[in-house]
């Protein structure tokens, strides 16, 4: 789902769904939130992408279907697409997966917070972020007999 970053992108993909998340936002703390929230009250996954030049998309997700609105400044109208493939809970365990491989490479991702101390106190928290969102999931996940459920 989410690759590792370079030179400040990543590039995301869903299905068959590709875009590039940036620095200008915080994608691991962000998107953890997000799944983290939306696990715990039970409502629905919102993430959303900044691709640059008034490029930008959103992914929504619920428990059967995920959704992605692309929406490019040159178009009047956003396109949607479809993923009945992946559900919330799914898309949490890819991201958890994705950026706890990559970690050292998240922790130092985000533009506007590059000092060693920065680092190091992202490191801690995008740790403590992990672990809260992998709690929140797996009630979910047994719920629902998921493969990933612990």
């Amino acid at each position: 789902m989410l690759d590792k970053p370079e030179n400040g992108f990543a590039r995301v993909s869903l299905g068959a769904f590709e875009s590039y998340a940036n620095y200008i936002f915080d994608t691991p703390f962000d998107w953890l939130k997000s799944c983290k929230t939306a696990l715990q009250n039970k409502v629905p996954l919102a993430l959303f992408i900044d691709e640059g030049a008034g490029n930008f998309c959103y992914i929504i997700s619920f428990y059967d279907t995920t959704y992605v609105v692309i929406h490019k400044a040159e178009d009047k109208d956003a396109e949607l697409k479809t993923i009945n493939e992946l559900d919330f809970m799914d898309i949490t365990d890819m991201l958890l997966r994705d950026i706890e491989t990559d970690l050292e490479e998240w922790v130092r991702w985000y533009a506007f917070e590059d000092t060693e101390e920065d680092f190091a106190r992202r490191r801690v928290e995008l740790r403590k972020l992990l672990g809260e969102v992998e709690e929140a999931l797996q009630p979910e996940a047994k719920r629902y007999k998921k493969p990933y459920a612990g």
